[in-house]
């Protein structure tokens, strides 16, 4: 502890104590929403009576604002509002969370409930895209350090804060109703209208619209340019394929979990929280000692494991863990933490190596932000397949006998995918990290809003 405050009173000192708050606020609100995850599948399964066939049609759109994220960044640098390229941004996109949140008191309608969660998302999508600029513009003021050092600060708050999250919103989901624990989200906007009254940056001299409109149209042709070049194109191609092949029919067996099992909500809650922090430490700690195998291998091994571990899920939905006389609990905790950790490690870990390699210089926030788009692109694709599935075999109701069937289909489909792997160029194919160019990345992963392909 006293090394955290040494460490935190030199970090004070080094970026001054706005920059440090602005973080805390910031990103400790982006993991604060984790608070009502288990929330939102009750909300649209109670009061709407979804099916899990729906569901992830539901979860695809409302995660629609992270697919835009280069275009928040290309605005707000080229266009500052008030003088200001940071504050006014946040302050609006604040507002609109606030409104948005507190809208799902008064929702009856199920297009208005989708509405306002999506845009929830945009607000915290483009206020992620505009501090992450923020705080590469503090990093400055440390080369050698400053990544790292904001870095740390911002992955801490939000690792701490999800944590928090999960907790008590699991628990009062026990007693709760749902739709009020989505409307406590507000909470997180206001944290961030609050950030906005501290955050450091000085009023810029008015710019001429046409200068403004210059400098986008550079940015978007420089972007446009990188975009068409053939490796780009194969890779932008693979992730797509990759992601949504990729299926994981989380909606179903979270339903299975209430239906069947009878499981209460803050249960589900540890299960998250446990595949959660079995990502931290698979990330941080693992990748320490993960032999140097090239980054197609690391790939394939990954699926390969996942789909192993989707064998645990099969125990479950079979009721066979009663066979052989144990808790389904050893089945549900135990294979969640491996395989968020696995997800982490060989999963989105190696295609943060590959975002890095073909990032170009001076737009580097930009293109990594269209990168992390295409992923999510790319998992929402995959819940779309998912709905369509459920929907062609028939099994959309999670007390059907058959519904194990669906795991057995992810299975098939991830092994097969692996042929999707030789769409990769044949440099990403043969290119080998070593265990410290994962570690120096796993923070980034972490930190990246990458939408999750694990139950949790």
């Amino acid at each position: 502890m006293a090394h955290v405050i040494k460490t935190l009173k030199k970090d004070w000192a080094t970026y001054g104590g706005s920059t440090i708050m602005t973080l805390i606020l910031v990103y400790g609100a982006q993991g604060f929403r984790s608070f009502g995850s288990t929330a939102r599948t009750l909300y649209f399964k109670n009061k709407f009576s979804l099916d899990p066939s729906e569901l992830p049609l539901v979860s695809a759109s409302i995660t629609v604002a992270w697919y835009i994220k280069p275009l928040y960044g290309l605005i707000s640098d080229s266009f500052p509002l008030f003088g200001y390229r940071r504050k006014s941004y946040i302050v609006i996109l604040g507002l609109i969370g606030v409104i948005s949140y507190a809208t799902i008191l008064i929702s009856e309608n199920l297009f208005l409930s989708i509405l306002a969660l999506i845009l929830g998302e945009l607000s915290q999508a483009g206020i992620d895209v505009i501090c992450d600029g923020y705080m590469i513009e503090k990093a400055r003021i440390d080369p050698e350090h400053g990544a790292n050092d904001l870095q740390r600060i911002s992955w801490s708050s939000l690792f701490l804060a999800s944590i928090i999250g999960l907790l008590v919103g699991g628990n009062a989901a026990d007693y709760v109703d749902p739709k009020y624990l989505l409307a406590m989200l507000a909470i997180c906007p206001v944290l961030v209208l609050i950030s906005a009254g501290i955050l450091d940056e000085k009023r810029e001299i008015k710019q001429e619209n046409y200068s403004s409109l210059k400098e986008l149209k550079s940015k978007v042709s420089i972007l446009c340019k990188e975009v068409v070049k053939v490796k780009v194109l194969k890779i932008l191609s693979f992730v797509i394929l990759w992601q949504s092949s990729m299926l994981i029919f989380g909606d179903i067996f979270t339903y299975y979990l209430y239906d069947v099992i009878e499981i209460s909500p803050s249960t589900v809650s540890y299960y998250s929280l446990t595949g959660y922090i079995g990502a931290f430490i698979g990330t941080v700690i693992a990748s320490k000692h993960l032999i140097n195998i090239p980054l197609v291998w690391k790939l394939a091994l990954g699926r390969v494991l996942n789909s192993v571990i989707l064998l645990f899920d099969i125990v479950i939905l079979t009721s066979y863990y009663k066979v052989i006389g144990l808790s389904y609990l050893w089945f549900l905790f135990g294979p969640s933490a491996l395989g968020s950790a696995i997800d982490s490690l060989l999963g989105r870990m190696p295609l943060l190596v590959i975002f890095a390699d073909i990032t170009p210089k001076h737009i580097e926030a930009t293109f990594f932000a269209l990168l992390a788009s295409v992923y999510n692109v790319g998992s929402s694709i995959s819940e779309i397949f998912i709905s369509a599935i459920m929907n062609g075999t028939g099994i959309t109701d999670s007390t059907m006998p058959n519904v194990w069937v669906l795991t057995v289909i992810s299975i098939v489909v991830g092994i097969l995918s692996l042929v999707i792997l030789f769409i990769l160029p044949n440099e990403e194919n043969k290119k080998i990290t070593t265990a410290q160019d994962d570690f120096e990345n796993s923070a980034k992963i972490l930190e990246e809003p990458l939408i999750s392909k694990t139950h949790n």
